[in-house]
C-alpha cells in the first residue's frame, strides 16, 4: 500500500499465487465501509489497484483472499 499517508489516492498492490478470489473492505473510524468497485476474481500474479478516499482522515483495509487476510491502517490527508 502506497503511499500512506496519502492524499485522496492510494495504490494497493497484491500478488496471488493461485487464481482466487478476493474480497477488499476499506472502513473508517466509525466501521462505514466504502463500496469498491474492484473485481472479485483475480488470476496468479501482481495486481494493482487504486482506491480515492472521499475526503481526509484514518481508514482500514481488509484484504481477504482465501483463508490469508492483511490489515492496514491508511491515512488521508
Amino acid at each position: 500500500v502506497f503511499p500512506n499517508p496519502f492524499h485522496q489516492k492510494i495504490h494497493i498492490r497484491f500478488t496471488l499465487e493461485l487464481e482466487a478470489s478476493v474480497e477488499l473492505q476499506i472502513f473508517n473510524k466509525l466501521g462505514r465501509a466504502y463500496s469498491t468497485s474492484f473485481p472479485t476474481s483475480f488470476r496468479t500474479g501482481i495486481h494493482h489497484l487504486t482506491w480515492e478516499a472521499p475526503h481526509a482522515g484514518t481508514y482500514f483495509l481488509r484484504l481477504q483472499s482465501n483463508h490469508n487476510f492483511f490489515y492496514k491502517t491508511l491515512i488521508s490527508h
